[in-house]
């Protein structure tokens, strides 16, 4: 048979088609190709930009954690002054011009954690952060919308006292914002927000166990006792007309009651570090070691009982209210005869007040800090100094015993950094803060409130310790 030109059999048909289909087959294989290896690529810049965004986050974590540990331990000194920190490093602001100088530097850290912005996170040299502070009123932390005065007002937290007033620079509330932003690779950031609070402290804290018995009474709108050890109270003649509370347990007889929350498996409430020298600088006089009454440059020395423990009792200083009325003997200085001058004194050593300095008309206006002991008989009348929210502060121990009477208006901090015993029927006013590190001194060996003794502490005066109430994140 005689095959006919230009006419394909169909085997020749078959081959072109396959050889078509096989065409079509290799572009969308290779399209398949195309888009899986596009697809695994973004996948992994995904997965390395969530690698890095983790990273930036934590390494804003990293900065709130710095910066609010080391906010806190200085906000644990009474001295601790929020309106200076938002100042920043030069401590200064001009709230009536934006635009002046001093405000440069205003809500920066840089005098908090040394060196400069950002700072590196340890171990992982690709991420930093950089940290701000802020009052929580600030209008910033609004995109610049300023809080309306209901806001303000909600910031008192039902305290009119404690209203904020809208200005950045001036803290009312006594919260505070920590901003804290977080740099990856890649340009990748993460800002984290984390407030500070206040903690208010208790009439009578104890940064350990502590013991009350007798007629031992705290009284007061603040009449709270709280142990960050153990709380005994061994008589049903105790009064406390706010909460007792203790870290650990809490023994009481049964039909003992306060007049607020009783109860033990509290959260430890931060005592601040006590050290006599943080407040040196508040001392008018210097009690010397040696016997000498002197200023505090110690270049002035107004009286030396060194030689002769009288040589100070009646010498006035300039300027002075009356008579030093001070004795040294036996390296420690004591105040018995009953007018006094009225100051802010520093002991480098221990104090005594005995007999009767003071009366109830007219109390003697006596603030102690001291780097020894100090001890209290008889039945003085005094107050603290005017100057001072300071009653005493002592490196060691505090015993109270006798009739010693400190008018309930005029209250003040007492400060101790070993342990306390008040005994005797004592009236005082304010707040103790015992931090009971282990002793030095063996004046007292346990905390222990007994016989009649009176505190009341109506919030005059504060002393407060800040903690993390909560935080946000404010962009991805």
């Amino acid at each position: 048979m005689t095959r006919q030109p230009g006419r394909l059999t169909g085997r020749d048909n078959d081959r072109g088609i396959a050889l078509i289909s096989a065409l079509l087959v290799m572009v969308v294989l290779s399209a398949l190709a195309i888009a899986l290896t596009t697809s695994g690529r973004i996948e992994v810049a995904m997965g390395d930009n969530e690698a890095f965004y983790a990273g930036a986050r934590a390494a804003a974590e990293s900065g709130l954690n710095h910066t609010a540990a080391i906010v806190i331990q200085q906000a644990a000194n009474p001295l601790f002054d929020a309106d200076t920190l938002l100042q920043g490093p030069d401590g200064q602001a001009n709230p009536t011009l934006e635009g002046a100088s001093v405000n440069a530097d205003n809500n920066q850290v840089t005098h908090l954690l040394g060196g400069t912005a950002p700072w590196a996170v340890p171990g992982a040299a690709d991420y930093s952060y950089d940290v701000r502070i802020f009052d929580d009123d600030d209008a910033r932390l609004k995109n610049g919308v300023a809080f309306t005065s209901a806001e303000l007002t909600a910031m008192g937290a039902g305290r009119p006292t404690q209203v904020e007033d809208g200005l950045r620079f001036s803290d009312v509330n006594r919260r505070l914002v920590i901003q804290s932003t977080g740099f990856g690779p890649r340009g990748t950031t993460a800002t984290l927000e984390q407030m500070l609070t206040p903690i208010t402290m208790p009439a009578l804290l104890v940064n350990g166990d502590l013991t009350m018995g007798g007629n031992a009474e705290v009284i007061g709108t603040q009449g709270s006792v709280h142990a960050n050890g153990n709380l005994v109270i061994g008589s049903n003649g105790v009064t406390i007309t706010e909460n007792a509370t203790a870290t650990g347990t809490l023994t009481a007889g049964a039909g003992w009651n306060p007049g607020g929350l009783e109860s033990g498996g509290m959260p430890s409430i931060p005592v601040p570090d006590i050290r006599a020298i943080n407040y040196f600088n508040e001392a008018d006089f210097v009690l010397q070691a040696d016997g000498r009454i002197t200023n505090r440059a110690n270049t002035t020395t107004y009286c030396n009982a060194g030689g002769n423990q009288n040589a100070c009792r009646n010498v006035t200083p300039p300027g002075g209210s009356a008579a030093f009325g001070w004795t040294f003997s036996g390296g420690t200085w004591d105040l018995s005869q009953q007018s006094a001058n009225s100051a802010t004194y520093y002991a480098r050593t221990n104090v005594r007040i005995t007999g009767g300095p003071g009366t109830n008309a007219v109390p003697i206006l006596l603030t102690i800090i001291a780097e020894g002991n100090i001890e209290i008989t008889g039945n003085p009348d005094l107050r603290p100094e005017p100057a001072s929210v300071l009653q005493f502060v002592t490196d060691r121990d505090l015993r109270i015993s006798g009739t010693l009477s400190v008018p309930p208006i005029f209250e003040g901090r007492i400060m101790v950094r070993e342990q306390i015993d008040f005994g005797g029927n004592p009236t005082l006013a304010g707040q103790v803060i015992v931090q009971n590190v282990p002793s030095v001194s063996n004046l007292v060996t346990n905390n222990t409130v007994s016989g009649s003794v009176s505190l009341s502490y109506n919030g005059s005066i504060e002393t407060v310790a800040y903690t993390v109430s909560g935080w946000r994140e404010t962009q991805e």
